[in-house]
């Protein structure tokens, strides 16, 4: 006999018209969202908000928009280097210690323009292998939402930084840890494009490992988004610096300090030149560009000694008696079969 069918399913007819075979909902097919569905509180109006951004944003948005922030980094690198080699030849002069450090710099960044791509390359293919459970989505829900707010309430101090200082500063970095903030949100909400299930039945022991690997998958998305952020805010702070520190500002402060009054032992008499140095006196662009190029390997450093942590804390865990189901079982259950 025919099984009834709902408007909404996709059937399909055997050769002898015998039988309808269902295809099941996308809402079916997903154990993660399943799961998360028997766990709603009255239909708070923040369910429906995210549920908005994990449909608007899914895991294609999220996937380009990080190999987009990876271009801009592995690119801005190389244009990153030759501001600094600018930089160092407009502070130092033109002498030849000044081109061998120009040239040091560049070969610094040229290293670590390769050794970026490696790291990234090695983190994205672990974290494509390696699978993990929660027993709720929760964590990274409330997660997204601290995210989002931490983030927009940044921005808005940034802004009203540069309004009352005059100075861009806090808002490059302000709108750096929006975008940080914000794509850290809608990853959180993507867990089945990161290989993360929901499993109401595991325990709470089983849920240290599983919020382990959520930390550590997390850590890899964000990767190569604060990567690009970090250098393109690096080469903006170097442009500022080279347009307000170019050759006539600096003549005219190293003549101010020598027309300064000095005091009988040698201490300077501030002067209202010194107090107001110009906006973005106090970027520094050339530290920036550092920390973005080393970010990959600190991660990758902290992405292997996470998983020796995860390990050694399943060792222990796998002697403790009646713990609950284990995290490799929940491979063969199937949520649908639960009453």
């Amino acid at each position: 006999m025919p099984e009834p069918m709902d408007a909404d399913d996709v059937s399909l007819r055997s050769a002898g018209n015998s039988r309808v075979i269902r295809s099941p909902k996308t809402f079916e097919r997903s154990p993660t969202t399943f799961a998360r569905s028997r766990e709603g509180l009255g239909h708070h109006p923040l369910d429906r908000v995210l549920a908005f951004l994990r449909l608007r944003f899914g895991s294609e948005f999220l996937f380009s928009s990080a190999h987009l922030f990876f271009l801009c980094g592995k690119y801005g690198l190389l244009v990153g280097a030759i501001l600094l080699f600018v930089q160092s030849m407009q502070k130092l002069g033109t002498h030849v210690l000044t081109l061998l450090i120009g040239l040091g710099l560049i070969l610094l960044i040229l290293v670590c323009h390769y050794v970026v791509t490696r790291f990234l390359f090695v983190l994205e293919r672990w974290d494509r292998r390696i699978n993990g459970c929660l027993s709720s989505s929760v964590v990274p829900d409330a997660l997204s939402l601290l995210a989002l707010v931490g983030s927009s309430v940044f921005l808005v101090l940034g802004t009203i930084d540069a309004i009352t200082t005059g100075s861009l500063e806090f808002v490059f970095w302000g709108v750096a840890v929006f975008i940080w903030g914000l794509f850290a949100a809608l990853q959180a909400l993507n867990l089945e494009g990161m290989n993360l299930q929901v499993n109401p039945e595991l325990s709470p022991a089983d849920e240290i490992l599983g919020l382990i690997q959520f930390a550590l998958k997390m850590l890899v998305r964000l990767t190569p988004v604060l990567f690009g952020v970090m250098v393109l805010v690096a080469n903006l702070q170097l442009v500022v610096e080279i347009a307000v520190n170019g050759p006539e500002t600096t003549s005219e402060l190293s003549a101010a300090i020598a027309k300064t009054p000095q005091l009988p032992g040698g201490e300077i008499v501030s002067s209202s030149f010194v107090e107001k140095p110009p906006p973005f006196q106090n970027l520094h662009g050339i530290h920036t560009l550092f920390l973005a190029g080393i970010l990959p390997g600190v991660m990758y450093l902290v992405y292997v000694f996470g998983h020796f942590v995860s390990a050694v804390f399943s060792v222990f865990l796998a002697a403790v008696p009646e713990r609950g189901i284990s995290v490799g079982s929940y491979t063969a259950k199937n949520d649908l079969t639960d009453p």
